[in-house]
């Protein structure tokens, strides 16, 4: 199970999740948008704490399929 999926996110790969730049991800981390983890210079985004997110109406027509693993069906 671990191994199917990543638990954490790095920022650029959550940007490409949600389609959204590198530079909108920073900013809605600033603006605390996005739940995430800093460890050290590291920020890493918990995967379920942004599907959660993204499937609220936080961000209105996106859904949780738009950060689905690369061949999944989002579900």
């Amino acid at each position: 199970m671990l191994g199917e999926q990543a638990i954490f996110l790095r920022p650029r790969q959550a940007a490409e999740a949600l389609n959204i730049s590198p530079r909108t991800l920073r900013n809605w981390l600033r603006q605390g948008r996005i739940p995430y983890r800093k460890i050290g210079r590291v920020v890493l985004i918990p995967r379920k704490a942004l599907e959660d997110w993204a499937s609220s109406d936080m961000l209105g027509k996106r859904s949780e399929a738009s950060i689905a693993p690369e061949g999944s069906d989002g579900h």
